[in-house]
């Protein structure tokens, strides 16, 4: 994942910002869920995630970390599927090998 800091923050966020590496607990936990039930919408990956018994997120915050690990071992398959209220979305695969591991089942 790629942190920013605006042009005009100190220059201690610039360098805090340059210092994050690797995946979130969440982005783990979508990672892991995509490798075990293989390619789905985001609306699948939600019901999946919550089904799970994983730390309560929002779903926008679950589109979100699914959106930050596009080209980061998360990819568009080319496929649409369809909305609960019928519209159009894409449906997401893992590319990316799994973490290393299962997905955080309890409030950590």
């Amino acid at each position: 994942m790629t942190y920013h800091a605006r042009k005009d923050d100190p220059e201690t966020s610039h360098m805090a910002a340059a210092s994050v590496v690797g995946t979130s607990e969440l982005q783990d936990d979508i990672l892991a869920l995509l490798h075990r039930y293989g390619p789905m919408t985001d609306e699948q990956l939600i019901a999946r995630h919550n089904a799970a018994g994983m730390c309560p997120r929002a779903d926008s915050r679950i589109r979100t970390a699914r959106h930050e690990l596009e080209g980061r071992g998360v990819e568009w398959t080319g496929e649409h599927g369809t909305t609960d209220r019928g519209g159009k979305t894409r449906v997401w695969q893992a590319t990316g090998p799994a973490p290393s591991e299962q997905p955080t089942l309890e409030w950590s």
